[in-house]
């Protein structure tokens, strides 16, 4: 299926302002039409369709966010519940091949550097982690933290940003959010945290430094945000 080859392109960081309380991240937007499309293929030419996307699709964030879809329907996620609305699109067998194709290529993406260039970073460490790598992610991320642009791509890629205005304020605020405990999963925070001061000492450029204030920030919970914060990255 050819959309999961440009599921990135679903995906930046314009959409995912969005436009209030009520917008909906991008990602499901992607997702409500690949699954209509999935829905209309008989099971066994949707299993074909879905191994052979799995292995070849450029985007893995798309893989990544189906999968989680099939595995949820089918109670493969600790503590996520199943949605009711239908039958799950894959059965256990197919779901499993799917992620054994997905642990591969998170592993061969790693290797050759290409997940770091990854559209959904976070997300996608989460996903390999949840496959029973763990272990693997720890040692990627170990390693990521000796690299200094890594922590900042890194740094980016955890830090979401909220939207909201108060009542009678026309003025948007902003505020970055880091959902530690998720991130604990597949980074040591405490030394990224420590390495993200090492590199704002060091006098990086504006775009590497105003990463690292947000990811401070979102860290810590500051909120409201505004550019006269810029100040200190504490």
């Amino acid at each position: 299926m050819n959309l999961f080859n440009v599921a990135d392109l679903f995906v930046n960081p314009h959409d995912e302002r969005g436009s209030g309380f009520l917008s909906i991240p991008a990602i499901w937007r992607y997702w409500f039409l690949i699954k209509p499309l999935l829905e209309r293929l008989e099971q066994a030419a949707r299993a074909d369709a879905l191994r052979s996307a799995f292995a070849g699709a450029e985007s893995l964030l798309g893989l990544c966010f189906a999968l989680t879809v099939f595995r949820t329907s089918l109670g493969r996620v600790p503590d996520a519940k199943p949605d009711a609305a239908g039958p799950p699109l894959v059965d256990v067998a197919v779901c499993e091949g799917l992620e054994e194709v997905l642990r591969a290529r998170y592993r061969a993406a790693a290797v050759d550097g290409k997940l770091l260039a990854k559209a959904g970073l976070v997300e996608n460490l989460l996903q390999w982690a949840g496959l029973g790598a763990e272990a693997e992610v720890r040692a990627w991320t170990n390693g990521l933290l000796d690299d200094d642009a890594g922590i900042v791509r890194l740094a980016k890629a955890a830090t979401q940003m909220s939207y909201s205005h108060s009542a009678g304020d026309r003025v948007t605020r902003e505020r970055p959010i880091v959902h530690r405990p998720g991130l604990e999963k597949v980074v040591d925070v405490d030394r990224m945290n420590a390495r993200v001061d090492e590199i704002a000492a060091a006098e990086p450029g504006p775009d590497a430094l105003r990463v690292i204030r947000d990811f401070k920030r979102g860290l810590k919970g500051v909120w409201p945000f505004s550019s006269e914060d810029d100040d200190d990255a504490e």
